[in-house]
């Protein structure tokens, strides 16, 4: 009989194709693995855990989940995210709509029975030239508020959880912005 193991030692070792003691859960480390809001204000309600959250995505509408959410779920895996940049801020935009660091403009769609998604409303660079690509406005990715506190968050869930720790970009992959930014 394989012996209980923590929740890193789990996922490390099906990550290296060994049988764990059970299935490692991500549930809530990533924006893939992640609730919309609603469904976690759901869980929240009917669970009666009240913990602070915030955002692992604004566009996809994906929270970012409390301790206790995550723990109760059985949730092996912790989010590492990078921060918000320091040096941006975003531009004042009309009301339900955003505009985010990439310079893609953002509506709220209602969906039926209630609530909204994001829907994507331009593509900056659909009909963009090779010298459009040198004058655009991309985000800096040396901003230090990306970074801000980054390593010391990394070292405390390593040295004082049992988790795996899911770093997390932002994107689900480098192809995402770029078809964002474009247009399929």
């Amino acid at each position: 009989m394989t012996k209980q193991m923590t929740s890193r030692e789990r996922v490390a070792t099906a990550l290296n194709h060994q049988e764990p003691d059970r299935v490692p859960l991500d549930i809530g480390a990533g924006q893939s693995t992640g609730l919309v809001v609603e469904a976690y204000e759901n869980l929240q309600a009917y669970t009666g855990i009240t913990g602070a959250s915030g955002w692992l995505s604004k566009t996809f509408r994906v929270a970012r989940l409390d301790d206790a959410t995550l723990a109760r779920l059985g949730s092996d895996v912790r989010p590492l995210q990078l921060r918000q940049p320091r040096n941006w801020q975003p531009p004042a935009s009309e009301a339900n709509t955003f505009i985010d660091e990439f310079g893609i403009k953002w509506q709220q769609a209602p969906l039926p029975g209630g609530g909204y998604y994001w829907e994507q409303l331009t593509f900056p660079l659909a009909e963009a030239t090779l010298a459009d690509l040198d004058k655009y406005p991309w985000p800096d990715p040396h901003d230090p508020g990306r970074y801000a506190g980054l390593a010391e968050e990394a070292a405390d869930l390593y040295h004082n959880t049992p988790y795996a720790i899911l770093g997390d970009c932002g994107f689900k992959n480098h192809w995402e912005p770029l078809f964002m930014l474009c247009g399929m």
